[in-house]
């Protein structure tokens, strides 16, 4: 091309200091989210859809769910852990994500849908993360028909909070079109 960059994302940087909530969110989320279910049937669930991943990105370790809400144990693969210098490995926050698929619906339903990321209202980072984090999310409807938003927190294994991502977007799509 003509050397000209095209713009998909923005974002704006700074720090941040988390406010300490008035509940133990990670035990209120474990309380909620009851339905335990093997990592390889969100991964199945994930497959069906059209989406297939490597093993850098297989990292979900453990999932429950209930009604609207997902939360899980998300370790970085061998491939990546050794990557350093990130607060959160995108690998990782990758992982995050994917609870949200089963926050969205039955990871036994014969044809789940395909949800893409299409981006994030506001994230914010409060501490560096370790190669393993639990992450709890939240969904609801988006604004759009077939698109929903996901609200997530990280904590670390002692329940602090790591980080926040608030209205992720998620739509509808294809795995053939990506």
């Amino acid at each position: 091309g003509d050397g000209a960059w095209t713009v998909f994302a923005s974002a704006r940087a700074g720090r941040a200091v988390d406010e300490a909530p008035a509940v133990d969110e990670l035990a209120a989320a474990r309380q909620r989210c009851t339905r335990a279910a093997p990592p390889d049937r969100l991964y199945d669930a994930l497959r069906a859809a059209g989406l297939e991943l490597g093993p850098a990105f297989r990292s979900v370790e453990q999932v429950a769910h209930g009604p609207g809400e997902a939360m899980g144990r998300v370790r970085l693969g061998e491939s990546v852990a050794t990557e350093t210098g990130m607060f959160l490995h995108p690998a990782l926050l990758d992982g995050c994500f994917q609870l949200a698929f089963a926050a969205a619906g039955d990871l036994d339903a014969a044809e789940p849908p395909f949800l893409v990321p299409a981006g994030i209202g506001r994230m914010v980072s409060f501490a560096p993360a370790t190669a393993g984090v639990w992450a709890h999310v939240t969904t609801r409807p988006g604004a759009s028909p077939g698109s929903m938003l996901a609200d997530l927190i990280v904590w670390d294994d002692a329940g602090r909070r790591l980080a926040v991502v608030e209205s992720l977007r998620l739509v509808r799509g294809r795995a053939d079109r990506l």
